[in-house]
């Protein structure tokens, strides 16, 4: 009867945890879809880019944009034929997709926190935090690839972190293509990607004998190549051009940008949001190039522009960067265009915020503490593993024009450390009022 009993109250347990996520989950979801209606966002600038892609695709087939890639645009059109280009309760389909799909994230970090802290609670506290932050949240309702960047990045860890136990090929394979995937919808992470890419390769030569780790390696690069079989071939359909990325180089125009933009607090919606020099540059840089040669041309001048402005104000340039890796993780705002922002809403987005990555960052040294503690190899190849998104995103954004939103693709993982954080916390409280 006792062993019954025992099973039946495990059950029991199980039934409850599972309730609860579910619960937690369709929760999150209508937060998500009530910002949606409650705040809705102009459809402009970027988006416009982004639609006229997806719709150029579904005309064309194979199609590649010139300073754009395919990724973001690749996930509209799938929306659009499964959802048949609708509306559905008065939301546009990309906007449920958008929600469902962030909400999904909250489900993945939950995943992933358990598996790297191996306590419910820990990884509870972390999925509550990401359900209910208004960061991700707040692009649900906009066509840009923010929240489906961070739906990758949780994809990403869920099925590393997952693979490290189960040594599954499929998991191998799919994490490979997911870390191909990603800088076809944030290009920034294209060396990214590549880094990450020789570390699993290194990991995977160090950690599995001999046969099996070859059958590994070659599922893991076999799927990071699939990703970018679309942007080679549409740029050689195109543009007669063999490129990974697209062929103007859009990072040489952003850097350039970087030396007259500071920061970005919102999304600048008109041209005129912008210094006489960057205006130029869009005129110049993005719209008036037709052949190989004028492409080439037009990204020398703006290298070499670049590297003037660096010469005549060197001070200016590293105080410049030091800053723009603070602003990359400033949130002055919840949502990207128009919100009726008021002063108030603008300090508690702000330190909310600073909360958010002050969690984060006592949750990720503790938790690598903890890590090398233990096994300082095996530890510290973990600790980077998980840590370098972050450092990656606060320098490769200190190259841009730093608009806010940047940083929100690697907010899974800074939302997954705030709930080990918070967990600390809580601890040192309920140990210190005993």
């Amino acid at each position: 009867m006792s062993m019954k009993s025992g099973i039946k109250k495990q059950f029991s347990s199980k039934k409850k945890r599972f309730l609860i996520i579910i619960l937690l989950f369709l929760t999150g979801l209508l937060y998500r879809l009530l910002l949606i209606k409650i705040f809705p966002q102009p459809f402009a600038f970027d988006q416009l880019q982004y639609r006229d892609y997806a719709n150029l695709m579904k005309v064309y087939g194979l199609y590649a944009h010139s300073f754009r890639i395919y990724g973001y645009p690749l996930f509209i059109l799938v929306i659009d034929k499964i959802s048949n280009n609708g509306l559905f309760l008065g939301f546009n389909n990309f906007q449920l997709a958008q929600a469902v799909l962030d909400t999904i994230s909250a489900l993945l970090v939950f995943g992933t926190a358990g598996a790297l802290f191996r306590s419910y609670t820990k990884a509870l506290i972390s999925y509550i935090l990401y359900l209910f932050n208004p960061f991700t949240s707040g692009f649900t309702g906009v066509m840009l690839p923010e929240v489906l960047a961070a739906f990758l990045f949780s994809s990403l860890y869920f099925l590393s972190i997952t693979f490290l136990k189960s040594r599954s090929l499929i998991l191998v394979f799919f994490t490979g293509i997911i870390l191909g995937f990603i800088p076809q919808v944030r290009p920034v992470y294209y060396f990214f990607s590549i880094f990450m890419l020789f570390l699993m390769l290194f990991y995977v030569l160090k950690r599995f004998v001999k046969d099996f780790r070859w059958i590994l390696l070659f599922f893991l690069s076999i799927g990071f190549c699939i990703p970018f079989i679309y942007t080679v071939w549409g740029n050689y359909q195109w543009y007669s051009e063999i490129s990974l990325m697209d062929v103007d180089r859009l990072s040489i125009e952003n850097f350039y940008i970087s030396m007259f933009v500071k920061r970005s607090k919102k999304i600048p919606v008109s041209m005129d949001d912008y210094p006489k020099e960057v205006r130029w540059a869009y005129n110049e840089y993005s719209y008036r190039k037709d052949t190989p040669e004028k492409r080439k041309t037009t990204r020398d001048l703006f290298f070499r522009l670049a590297l003037e402005e660096i010469k005549n104000n060197p001070v200016k340039f590293i105080i410049w960067r030091i800053e723009k890796m603070w602003y990359i993780w400033e949130k002055h705002m919840i949502f990207p265009y128009n919100n009726g922002q008021t002063p108030i809403l603008s300090i508690i987005s702000y330190w909310g915020n600073v909360i958010y990555l002050f969690l984060a960052a006592m949750g990720f040294i503790f938790w690598s503490k903890a890590q090398t503690i233990n096994n300082f190899i095996k530890g510290k190849g973990l600790v980077l593993f998980t840590g370098f998104p972050i450092f990656y995103t606060t320098v490769a954004n200190a190259f841009s024009s730093t608009e806010e939103r940047y940083s929100l693709p690697v907010y899974p993982l800074i939302i997954l450390f705030g709930g080990f954080g918070l967990f600390v916390i809580f601890n040192f409280f309920l140990a210190k009022n005993r």
